[in-house]
């Protein structure tokens, strides 16, 4: 939520970068996953995806993506198998690599930081 890809890079959808701004800032405020989760649907307010409903542990997860402030954590997830296709998050297997300003940051790297 918040960016589409254009041109081989991320650009910020501004309608969703508002809602991932009102989230991070709901959570500032000293709200909880579930209260976020029943003020965002109370307002109506939809998913990505164009659902009603909103999971706690989606919120949890773009309150921890490093996407939000710029930034990209590389080889999160790697192909274990090249036959299969399947995917594995990466405990470790692979090296990751954290690189900083890759793209717009939707909320500052202070908020993100302090959330």
């Amino acid at each position: 939520m918040g960016y589409k890809c254009e041109n081989d890079s991320l650009a910020i959808i501004p309608e969703q970068a508002e809602i991932v701004k009102m989230i991070f800032n709901l959570y500032l405020d000293g709200m909880t996953l579930q209260q976020i989760k029943d003020y965002l649907e109370g307002m109506e307010i939809k998913t990505a995806t164009g659902k009603d409903v909103w999971a706690t542990y989606v919120i949890q997860k773009m309150l921890k993506n490093e996407k939000y402030k710029g930034c990209t954590m590389f080889q999160k997830t790697f192909t274990e198998d090249y036959i299969t296709g399947k995917r594995k998050v990466n405990h470790g297997e692979r090296t990751k690599y954290y690189v900083e300003d890759t793209h717009p940051a939707v909320v500052s790297k202070d908020i993100f930081d302090r959330v």
